[in-house]
This record gives structure tokens, C-alpha cells and sequence, in this order.
């Protein structure tokens, strides 16, 4: 009589397959990456040369003025291939002698955005702190134009730089200062640069960190 072999107690997950008397198994084929490595150096290379982004921006904070900005957009078609035949096709047909020009800078701003998130506030930002450490003088104005960014939400201004605006917000800036009694505004500017001197002190570490943090930043 014979014994009835006992029931196994679950399939395993693949056949098993005798190959020359041992018994193997398939091996489950590997997971297909979601994306090739041709396609996410696609996805990271930026769109944007870097002559065109630096055109782009000293066009959206006003260094460059509309038709210098409509001359270089002008005699460089490559930009076309770089933002997109509409995009293109809006920039090259604008009235820069007035009525466009607040809309083509936004239109800028957006594809600057698009390509490069955060470039151009971290270069409003720097172009900020190097005039400040550059002139005493444009400490106070500049505290204003960096304490304006923080508001609109800048979280790349540290907020002391609100503190400092504060300290300063009894002193004028440049273009008041004839508005002042001169003895009594010299003795307020003497007074107030040491306070300056730090400042200009943190605006190199802001500039430091920016370039650590954003190495691809123009």
C-alpha cells in the first residue's frame, strides 16, 4: 500500500523548472525605470542660454530699457528654439515704444519663471546687496527694496534685514538729504555707521549663500 504524498500547502509564486536535474527557478524580470537616463537629462537641462536669461533679466528689473531690450530680441532668432514659437512670435511683434512694454516684461518675468524658478528674485535680491555693500549710501534704499521683497513674500531675504529697516527708519535717503538741517544729518550718519558697516557685513554672507545655495543662478 501506498502512502498518499501530503498536500502542499501554498504554489510557489513561479513554476519550478528542471533544468538537467536540479530544479530552478525563473528570475521575475527587473522593474522598468519610469524614465530612461536620456529622458531626465532632457527634463534638466535648463531652455534657457545663459545670454538669454541675463538679457531677460536686466530687461524685467529695468537695466536694460525697451528698445535696447527690442534690438536683441531682434537680431537673436535662436530664442525662438529656446521658448517656443508663440512666446516668440509675442516678443518679436510688441510695441516697445509704450503700450507693450509692461506686458512683455511680465511675459519675461513668466518664462524666466518657467525655466529658472526663483532667478530672478535672487537676482533682484543680489543686484540689491552688491549696491549696498558697494555705497554706504544705498543701505537705506536698499534695506526699502529688500524689506518690499520680503512682503511680497521673498523667502530668500532673511528677516533680520526687516530688523535692520527698522533701525534705519529714521534716516533719509539720499535724495531728501536737502531736505535736512546738514549739521544734524551728519551727526545722525555719523552716528549710524557702525550699524551700517554690519549691515554691509551680513549682505556679503547673503551673497555668499545665494552663490552656495543657487550655484546655476546668473
Amino acid at each position: 500500500m501506498y502512502s498518499t504524498p501530503p498536500t502542499p500547502t501554498s504554489s510557489p509564486p513561479f513554476p519550478a523548472l528542471m533544468t538537467e536535474g536540479r530544479v530552478s527557478r525563473p528570475v521575475a524580470p527587473p522593474s522598468t525605470p519610469l524614465l530612461n537616463g536620456s529622458i531626465v537629462r532632457c527634463l534638466n537641462t535648463s531652455m534657457l542660454s545663459e545670454e538669454t536669461r541675463r538679457s531677460l533679466l536686466s530687461f524685467c528689473t529695468g537695466e536694460t530699457d525697451a528698445l535696447a531690450f527690442e534690438a536683441w530680441v531682434n537680431t537673436h532668432d535662436e530664442v525662438e528654439g529656446q521658448i517656443g514659437h508663440g512666446m516668440y512670435l509675442e516678443l518679436i511683434s510688441a510695441d516697445y515704444r509704450g503700450r507693450d512694454v509692461a506686458a512683455v516684461r511680465d511675459l519675461c518675468a513668466r518664462l524666466l519663471d518657467q525655466h529658472h524658478p526663483g532667478n530672478l528674485r535672487r537676482y533682484r535680491i543680489r543686484s540689491i546687496v552688491r549696491g549696498m555693500i558697494e555705497d554706504p549710501l544705498a543701505v537705506v534704499p536698499g534695506l526699502q527694496g529688500l524689506v518690499r521683497l520680503w512682503h511680497e513674500g521673498c523667502d530668500d531675504v532673511p528677516i533680520e534685514f526687516v530688523g535692520f529697516d527698522s533701525e534705519m527708519d529714521g534716516v533719509p535717503t539720499p535724495e531728501h538729504y536737502h531736505r535736512w538741517e546738514q549739521a544734524f544729518l551728519a551727526e545722525l550718519l555719523v552716528r549710524k555707521a557702525p550699524y551700517v558697516k554690519s549691515i554691509q557685513q551680513v549682505c556679503e554672507e547673503l551673497l555668499h549663500d545665494l552663490k552656495q545655495r543657487f550655484p546655476d543662478d546668473v
